[in-house]
């Protein structure tokens, strides 16, 4: 088995756009999309022209980029989230706890960017090692 075979297993792409469920801890999951799905890809073009026509085409600012990552985060990269004592789900709350706490936005968007959620290998052995009934 090559190099290529051996560390870039194929990923689900409907998993990409639907969504795989990441545990942060404590009982809290939360379902992202990959970072290359079509509504993260949209949503990221949206805000960013919003900005950079609010900007007059010129260099979006860092404060202007972390809008963007927040947005696009909270309203395409977020499916939803469950468990541990965190109230519903809504892109609002998201983008107000992301301000409060930019460390839970850097995991997020980590988990958009990683592939290993969302790689056939993992959902396969995790389905294989299910207790059977």
């Amino acid at each position: 088995m090559g190099f290529f075979e051996k560390n870039y297993t194929e990923v689900d792409r409907q998993l990409m756009e639907d969504g795989a469920e990441i545990d942060f801890g404590d009982g809290f999951v939360v379902t992202v999309r990959h970072n290359s799905s079509e509504k993260v890809n949209a949503a990221r073009g949206v805000i960013t022209q919003r900005l950079k026509v609010m900007n007059r085409n010129k260099d979006l600012t860092p404060e202007q980029q972390r809008i963007i990552t927040s947005y696009v985060a909270a309203n395409a990269g977020i499916v939803g989230w469950k468990g541990g004592d965190a109230p519903t789900f809504s892109p609002e709350f998201a983008e107000d706890v992301f301000k409060k706490r930019p460390e839970f936005l850097e995991d997020v968007v980590t988990a958009m960017t990683t592939y290993e959620a969302f790689r056939k290998e993992e959902i396969d052995d995790a389905v294989g090692n299910l207790p059977q009934s």
